[in-house]
């Protein structure tokens, strides 16, 4: 660990920016108070990266810097997948096949460029978890269409606000006439079509 800390003070130094609290870089503002900051997005942000730094290796750390500036991590925004992404890049934070996401930022295998198995953010039981692929609103309303069972786990998480909007609309506009297929899409083309339009529209994976 103290090799670890002669490389982050020298980080500081090349310009990389302060890092963990535990690592006691003098009076430098620490990376993780720096990069969380008043940031709620990621529950105790500050604390997990801290500890993730500490319990790092040399060449891990090194690695995380590297990303830490190559993703442009200083100018991250609270809410974006770019701050994200950032946090879970360090050292065993990423959330493995079926842990919690928010964003596919989150999930281990991301990859923005695919690759042999990219993990994405599926909605799950609610809260989100990371999966191999997910299916759009749009899809999902479609096996709605063809009278199938549609498996809203498997929806993408970025696309759950338009899945939710659709679905109140459907439970308060067209619930009864939701028991039968024909009956469903006359109501559903007349009381939810500004919501079926947002689903089909939907973008992101």
């Amino acid at each position: 660990m103290k090799r670890a800390k002669k490389l982050l003070g020298a980080a500081v130094l090349l310009g990389f920016g302060a890092c963990a609290d535990v690592l006691d870089l003098g009076g430098a503002v620490p990376l993780a108070a720096r990069f969380c900051g008043p940031c709620e997005e990621v529950p105790n942000c500050q604390a997990r990266l801290n500890a993730a730094l500490a319990e790092a290796s040399t060449e891990e750390v090194e690695e995380y810097l590297a990303t830490y500036e190559s993703l442009q991590c200083a100018k991250a925004q609270c809410d974006s997948p770019q701050f994200v992404e950032c946090f879970h890049s360090a050292p065993g934070l990423c959330a493995q096949t079926g842990d919690e996401c928010v964003m596919r930022e989150a999930c281990c295998n991301f990859n923005p460029e695919g690759g042999a198995a990219p993990e994405t953010c599926c909605l799950g039981a609610g809260k989100g978890a990371c999966c191999a692929e997910c299916v759009s609103c749009g899809a999902l309303l479609g096996d709605l269409a063809d009278d199938k069972e549609a498996e809203a786990s498997k929806l993408c998480m970025s696309q759950r606000k338009a899945w939710d909007e659709l679905m109140k609309c459907t439970q308060s506009q067209c619930n009864i006439a939701c028991t039968t297929k024909v009956g469903c899409g006359l109501c559903l083309n007349d009381k939810c079509k500004p919501q079926i339009n947002a689903c089909n529209l939907a973008e992101g994976d």
